[in-house]
């Protein structure tokens, strides 16, 4: 859900989850200091990405002919990063696609590492389906993409 505030009101679109937000409005004594958290512009931002990608990942995990990640199964089972070929092709795509340039070794290398299990031994690592959203997310909250 989104939030717009209207003086001391406020009013929830549907776009995703406002319980986070409820949570840290209830920790707040002033109302002030609330406005100015829930305002953020990084807050914003980031949940229009987040909702933007897991819809496309959803898209194209239901669909017969995906149309943005191609390069592998979006699924349940973790990805297999012992041969990145998949990991690397679908990152290049989203850089293209959002950023309208190839991604250098070193942007593909550090996103691959979210597909890794926080372990580092397997157990744990994010399913395909969500190293897909989080790879998208990554790339759509850069910099480059948000002010270039």
């Amino acid at each position: 859900m989104a939030t717009r505030w209207h003086g001391d009101e406020v009013d929830i679109e549907a776009l995703g989850d406002t319980h986070d937000l409820l949570l840290q409005l209830a920790l707040y004594a002033h109302p002030l200091d609330v406005r100015a958290h829930a305002l953020r512009r990084e807050d914003r931002v980031e949940r229009v990405a987040l909702a933007a990608c897991a819809r496309a990942v959803d898209r194209d995990a239901l669909a017969e002919s995906p149309v943005t990640f191609t390069r592998f199964r979006l699924g349940g089972d973790p990805l297999d990063v012992t041969d990145p070929a998949a990991a690397h092709g679908q990152i290049d795509d989203l850089y293209k696609a959002l950023i309208g340039r190839a991604s250098s070794e070193f942007e593909r290398a550090r996103i691959t590492t979210l597909a890794v299990a926080p372990d580092g031994a397997g157990e744990g690592a994010p399913s395909s389906r969500d190293f897909a959203v989080l790879a998208c997310f990554a790339v759509a909250t850069t910099t480059e993409f948000l002010f270039y």
